[in-house]
């Protein structure tokens, strides 16, 4: 690093050799604070990096709480040299990380752009709405004939398994610096997603509907005042090509939405096998070939969706060969996942990751409480974070695909999935047909509130498990069941009353 900096001279640089710098979350967070700590509050320094296939260059300045940098692209500009800062904590997919190559959507606009979001400069500048659209805006479409040859600026990243979002980079919310990743949902299918679903579901094309992705916003904003850790919406981006296709094959308007996150990464994402669960043939293949090796036979439990401290009907039989391997390899995977999540909640509460670093057991018991703390809120709010557990033809007796999930929780305990979530007592009838929601089924919701509550809490309190289990393999006395159950019944009994005849719900409050 002393190096690097030795050549670094404001107003404006060329360097080589340091893309694999730019390209580890760590490294560049070393590399882009040190610049800024030689520069004066109004200065900045441009970085040309011209290693082989990058041609890229940043914009760094010293920002009150943090270094800012900007990336200025132009047509030489080679992201697919760097995938994303998070790609190394990522088990790469068939030996490679996955880029897809996109193209910009014809006639974009925002529906909604948050104002103090930002990302890369385009060369000639363009303004930061029009320079906004040109990198968001954007469509997988490797086939596209139109697509610029030697633009690899169009190039993006999709996480292992994900269906119909790819990781944005450079992008920032700059009054809100907690939150890191970015993400553009309703691309179109991935490569993990376009040979199909390993779970027939309703009509999937990779795209969201624009009232959908309305909906986050309206819910997460809902969630967010109260107290509770949801993605922010940065962008909902509309353009006249983007259409949602339905069942019965009628199209409705779509959009993509742009979200940042404390951390992208998610629960699911701790167990390698679980996590590349999508298509039929993604499971058939690498996944199976992996457990085939260790084992001798496949794994034939209900679903490849697996922990020990979900719900029973998700997880592997513990009698089997496959439950040993499976723990093995979420385990072998877990560690530089959850080290992650210890440096951002470090830096999150005010440490130096380095100087000052957060232990697994303080991780644990942060989660299990922030956990609980928040379900206890969806409780006094009336959220559910599926309607359709009401739902006669949604027939899943234990509840094994409700969307609040371990797919559907980040590390920094944030639920990032709103689209099932509904406010049972405030959601207005255009809204319900929007959404095609019943007003039978709002009723049934408003009704049975705590009965699906529990069922929700009981969950989450299970997702705790999970975590714990995973970071903490060697401790022999699990606490994240009652730490769960504690804080939640402290937030539940210091927040204003709900519709209940009790005030507590049957949660374990034992170990795993």
């Amino acid at each position: 690093m002393a190096q690097i900096l030795a050549r670094v001279t404001p107003p404006r640089c060329t360097l080589t050799g340091v893309a694999h710098v730019i390209g580890h979350e760590g490294a560049r967070a070393e590399l882009f604070g040190a610049v800024a700590a030689t520069l004066g509050p109004r200065d900045s320094v441009r970085l040309d990096v011209r290693d082989p296939g990058a041609g890229l260059s940043l914009i760094i300045s010293a920002e009150p709480r943090r270094a800012l940098a900007r990336l200025r692209v132009n047509a030489d500009t080679d992201l697919s040299a760097l995938p994303h800062p998070l790609a190394h904590l990522l088990p790469p997919s068939n030996g490679a990380h996955t880029l897809v190559r996109t193209r910009a959507c014809e006639s974009p606009a925002f529906e909604f752009l948050a104002p103090d979001l930002t990302g890369p400069d385009t060369e000639p500048d363009r303004g930061r709405e029009a320079d906004l659209l040109d990198y968001l805006a954007r469509v997988i479409d490797d086939d596209d004939p139109g697509y610029r040859p030697g633009y690899r600026a169009g190039y993006r990243y999709v996480e292992p398994g994900i269906g119909r979002t790819y990781l944005a980079d450079f992008i920032q919310l700059c009054d809100r610096p907690e939150f890191r990743d970015f993400s553009v949902t309703g691309v179109g299918l991935t490569p993990f997603s376009s040979t199909g679903f390993y779970f027939e579901g309703p009509q999937i094309d990779g795209h969201m509907r624009l009232e959908r992705a309305r909906h986050r916003r309206r819910v997460g904003d809902v969630l967010a005042a109260a107290g509770c850790r949801v993605p922010a919406v940065a962008a909902i981006i509309t353009a006249p090509e983007l259409k949602h296709t339905l069942s019965d094959e009628s199209q409705v308007p779509a959009a993509l939405i742009v979200r940042g996150f404390r951390s992208v990464l998610r629960v699911k994402q701790l167990d390698p096998v679980a996590n590349l669960l999508m298509s039929g043939r993604v499971w058939s293949e690498p996944v199976q070939k992996r457990l085939r090796s260790a084992t001798g036979r496949p794994c034939t439990c209900l679903s490849p969706s697996f922990f020990l401290g979900t719900r029973s009907g998700r997880r592997c039989d513990e009698a089997r060969s496959c439950h040993r391997r499976r723990t093995e390899l979420a385990r072998s995977n877990a560690g530089g996942l959850l080290q992650h999540a210890c440096r951002r909640l470090a830096a999150e509460a005010g440490r130096d990751p380095a100087a000052e670093p957060l232990s697994l057991t303080e991780y644990v018991a942060w989660f299990a409480r922030t956990m609980g703390n928040q379900l206890a809120t969806m409780r006094r709010e009336r959220f559910l974070h599926d309607y359709r557990l009401a739902q006669a033809e949604y027939d899943d007796p234990h509840h094994l695909l409700d969307s609040l999930m371990d797919t559907n929780v980040t590390l920094l305990a944030e639920f990032a999935d709103l689209d099932t979530g509904v406010l049972v007592d405030r959601q207005d009838a255009d809204s319900l047909d929007e959404l095609q929601i019943s007003r039978a089924t709002m009723r049934q919701l408003a009704e049975g509130f705590e009965e699906y509550h529990a069922i929700e809490a009981r969950i989450a309190q299970s997702i705790c498990a999970t975590v714990e289990m995973l970071a903490l393999p060697g401790q022999r006395e699990r606490h994240a069941r009652r730490l769960f159950a504690a804080a939640y019944e402290r937030a539940a009994a210091g927040g204003r009353s709900v519709r209940a005849g009790r005030r507590t719900l049957p949660l374990e409050a034992g170990g795993s």
